[in-house]
């Protein structure tokens, strides 16, 4: 759990049909034209990805992520990179338990931090496809911290406080616009309608401190969030989360 890494994450999660080939088209549409060096070069179903992107084309690329060369219909994935510049993945399947598909992706900080205009480009993008995919939650992180891996347990709490967070329709319904509209943030801006994107500190180069954290979930609800590298939590208050329907058997 305290491993650190030198790059800034991001992690969607939604419950869109990603079975559905338009759908996916429309996500690798966006990932394949995001401002270079950030665009992939390289993509697979598994890590590391070894067939080659060809401009332009993204049929073979979206083929892989409905798992379509296996004849099963069940589940998918596809993982994107570039060098050791940027890298993102897709997972989805069909389950009769909860799972929510998730986008998530990481850029070499270091590049970032040298080029502001490309941040700007990945944040960009972060934004895009949380609009596209209508993502109930997301988060930016920078890895050079500890605490990132923890799990994900939607049902039960939110996690600590990312640098940045996207709260989509539930949460916007379950804390209401006053309350996000009046929570000590750093910045705020509307992706879309019902949808916020949540900057706790200035910088995400920099580590957001325990007391601006604490602030928050103040006034937000501490039974809300995970907190003080708690992650085991057995009781917690969340919304009641959509289930994504096309997934169920």
């Amino acid at each position: 759990m305290n491993i650190v890494s030198d790059r800034i994450a991001f992690t969607l999660i939604s419950v869109e049909n990603f079975a559905d080939r338009s759908f996916a088209e429309l996500i690798v549409g966006k990932l394949l034209s995001v401002q270079s060096p950030l665009t992939p070069t390289t993509y697979g179903a598994f890590e590391p990805p070894s067939l080659k992107v060809i401009a332009e084309e993204s049929k073979a690329i979206v083929d892989v992520w409905l798992n379509a060369d296996s004849g099963r219909a069940d589940a998918g994935s596809v993982v994107f990179g570039r060098e050791e510049v940027a890298e993102y993945q897709v997972a989805w399947q069909r389950s009769a338990d909860p799972f929510f598909p998730f986008i998530g992706g990481s850029v070499q900080s270091t590049l970032l931090m040298k080029e502001p205009e490309l941040l700007t480009a990945y944040f960009e993008l972060i934004k895009e496809l949380a609009h596209t995919m209508k993502a109930i939650y997301g988060e930016v992180r920078n890895l050079a911290y500890p605490g990132w891996g923890f799990p994900l347990d939607l049902r039960v709490r939110l996690p600590d406080i990312p640098w940045a967070s996207i709260y989509g329709a539930p949460y916007v319904r379950y804390f209401g616009n006053d309350r996000i509209s009046t929570a000590p943030f750093n910045a705020r801006a509307e992706i879309s309608t019902d949808m916020f994107w949540l900057e706790a500190t200035a910088s995400v180069f920099d580590p957001v401190p325990e007391e601006t954290k604490s602030a928050i979930r103040h006034h937000l609800g501490e039974e809300s969030f995970m907190s003080s590298g708690r992650w085991r939590y057995q009781s917690g208050k969340a919304p009641t989360l959509p289930s994504p329907s096309w997934a169920v058997q």
